[in-house]
């Protein structure tokens, strides 16, 4: 199934239904329910897919003012194997 449509229509509607929020779980629920509504049609799995689809855009774009950068759990008190190098 060819879902690049859907997620091509729902990145452009983005600023419509998310109303400037930042938080990823807020952007979910919105991106989910957008789904139920527009493309009940659609099975779970495929909407599923779509939103994950739509999240990463938003982040490769910024939108949630955050990036993560290396691994956030790591301990930062042991050096990396390419700096002992």
């Amino acid at each position: 199934m060819n879902l690049e449509p859907v997620i091509a229509e729902i990145v452009d509607e983005l600023s419509d239904f998310l109303d400037g929020t930042t938080d990823r779980d807020e952007a979910r629920i919105r991106i989910a329910e957008r789904l139920e509504s527009d493309f009940f049609h659609l099975p779970p799995t495929a909407r599923l897919s779509v939103t994950k689809a739509v999240i990463t855009h938003l982040e490769e774009s910024e939108h949630f003012d955050v990036e993560y950068v290396g691994n956030p759990f790591k301990d930062e008190s042991e050096p990396d194997e390419e700096a002992r190098a």
